[in-house]
């Protein structure tokens, strides 16, 4: 992935502030096959072939999904936690000026075969253990949480 122009809040996912006015590739996602890019006016959400999210730049309204919120941009990208996670897939994502969207869907074989609403409950677990320090490994092969999806 390559990325150039403003990056006054580190959304070219460089590792600085400085303006890029040539196409530059963000060497701490090399080697990660992209398949997705989002902007919003200050940050960057990229969506790997796995599902995986990776996010920079602005994070004034939580806009990177990290919980964290005003003063904490992030300059190189950051991997989100739980999204390529088996059980969930991110098939697409979109930016706002100040927010950002994505499209999951959950694998009915990867959370046990649990379907509809406890399948969602299933994956708010997740997101809960890790905010609480609990982690949830990734133990799943191929591609990432993507095997497998429900729509």
């Amino acid at each position: 992935m390559v990325t150039f122009g403003a990056n006054e809040c580190g959304q070219l996912g460089h590792g600085g502030r400085e303006a890029e006015r040539a196409p530059r590739l963000v060497r701490a996602l090399e080697g990660t096959p992209i398949a997705q890019v989002a902007c919003g006016a200050c940050h960057l959400v990229a969506l790997s072939e796995t599902g995986a999210l990776h996010v920079c730049g602005r994070n004034g309204d939580g806009e990177l999904g990290t919980g964290d919120l005003v003063g904490a941009n992030a300059e190189l990208p950051r991997r989100l936690p739980l999204f390529g996670d088996p059980g969930v897939c991110t098939v697409a994502v979109a930016c706002g000026s100040f927010h950002t969207a994505a499209v999951v869907r959950l694998s009915r074989r990867r959370l046990g075969g649990l379907v509809g609403e406890r399948a969602a409950a299933a994956v708010e677990e997740r997101i809960a253990r890790r905010e609480r320090g609990v982690g949830v490994r990734n133990k799943g092969g191929g591609r990432g949480g993507c095997e497998g999806c429900l729509v």
